[in-house]
């Protein structure tokens, strides 16, 4: 389904809804713990959650709402009257903070970096589950270029713009090499031909 049609650089970029955008939440370097079955087929008890929220983790308590639209919305928010309704935890351990950020000490401004990407990830994962899931289409030298996974449109736009530009780049540094081989070859062809006419004449 086609959302919008937008111009850059004489090319159309066709922003559509991307019908096979996979969870969030599954693509990031965070793990899920849930606490019901709405998205997950397991269910962990209190002490293997509890074992997850050690001291070494960074994580995100996650309640859940039905909005107005009667919509799922994810937040870390408790709301007054729904505060045992905890729909899971967004977590990461030790062992993968260092093999993603490189540090053994988890300090306070990398919990805080951990905890902006975390928000980040709850934002598109709100996003996935009302269908606002988005790719770009565009096509280059007959070729039909597209990416999907995106939840939001301007972000579709810019992802887009940024790939329109690095192949254009790409394009001219292809020219530009080809150029040179054909020039190099003019010239090994003309020193040829002088040494050739040079011995002959000698």
């Amino acid at each position: 389904m086609l959302i919008r049609v937008v111009e850059y650089r004489d090319i159309q970029i066709q922003i559509k809804i991307d019908e096979k955008a996979k969870n969030p939440i599954l693509n990031s370097d965070f793990d899920f713990i849930p606490t019901n079955s709405y998205f997950a087929d397991k269910i962990y008890s209190d002490s293997q959650i509890k074992k997850y929220l050690s001291k070494d983790s960074v994580y995100l308590t996650i309640y859940e709402y039905i909005n107005e639209k009667g919509k799922l919305i994810l937040t870390t928010q408790a709301i007054e009257y729904k505060q045992d309704n905890i729909f899971g935890y967004i977590i990461v351990n030790k062992r993968k903070m260092v093999k993603r950020y490189g540090r053994e000490r988890v300090s306070k401004k990398l919990k805080d970096t951990i905890k902006r990407e975390m928000l980040d990830i709850l934002g598109r994962w709100n996003q996935y589950i009302v269908g606002n899931t988005f790719k770009y289409e565009y096509e280059l030298n007959s070729e039909i270029l597209s990416k999907g996974n995106l939840f939001y449109i301007e972000e579709a736009i810019e992802e887009a713009k940024r790939s329109i530009k690095s192949k254009l780049v790409r394009g001219k540094q292809s020219n530009r090499k080809a150029k040179v081989k054909i020039d190099r070859a003019k010239a090994n062809r003309v020193k040829t031909l002088t040494t050739n006419y040079t011995i002959k004449n000698y």
